[in-house]
C-alpha cells in the first residue's frame, strides 16, 4: 500500500516537473523573441540618430554657404558705397505713391478675378 501511494505521488510530482519545464521553455523562448525585439528598436533608433545627423550637417552646410554669399554680397555693398558707386535712393513720399499705385493694381486684378470666377 504505501508503495503505490508513493508511486501514485511519483508519478503527480513527474507530471508537475514536466508542467513546469514546458513553462520554464516557454517562457525562455518568449524571453529571447523579446530580445530579438528589443534589437529591432535599437537598430532603428541607430538609424534615426544617423540619419539626423546626417541632415544636420546638410543643414550646417547649406546655412554656411548662404551665410558665405550674404557676408561676400554685404562688402561688395560696402566697397560700392565707398567709392561712390551707390544708386540714388528713392525718396519716401516716392516708395509710398509708387506702393500705392501698385497696391490698387492688384486690388482692380483680384476684384476683376473675382467677378470672372461669379461668371462662371
Amino acid at each position: 500500500m504505501l508503495t503505490t501511494n508513493f508511486n501514485g505521488q511519483l508519478d503527480i510530482l513527474r507530471a508537475e516537473k514536466a508542467a513546469l519545464e514546458k513553462a520554464l521553455e516557454a517562457d525562455r523562448a518568449s524571453k529571447s523573441q523579446d530580445s530579438s525585439l528589443d534589437k529591432e528598436p535599437a537598430i532603428v533608433c541607430y538609424e534615426y540618430i544617423l540619419f539626423a545627423y546626417k541632415f544636420t550637417q546638410l543643414i550646417q552646410v547649406a546655412l554656411r554657404e548662404e551665410h558665405d554669399k550674404l557676408l561676400a554680397e554685404k562688402e561688395s555693398w560696402v566697397i560700392s558705397s565707398a567709392s561712390g558707386n551707390v544708386a540714388s535712393d528713392v525718396s519716401l513720399d516716392e516708395a509710398k505713391r509708387l506702393w500705392e499705385i501698385e497696391k490698387t493694381e492688384l486690388l482692380q486684378a483680384r476684384d476683376h478675378a473675382i467677378s470672372q470666377v461669379k461668371v462662371w
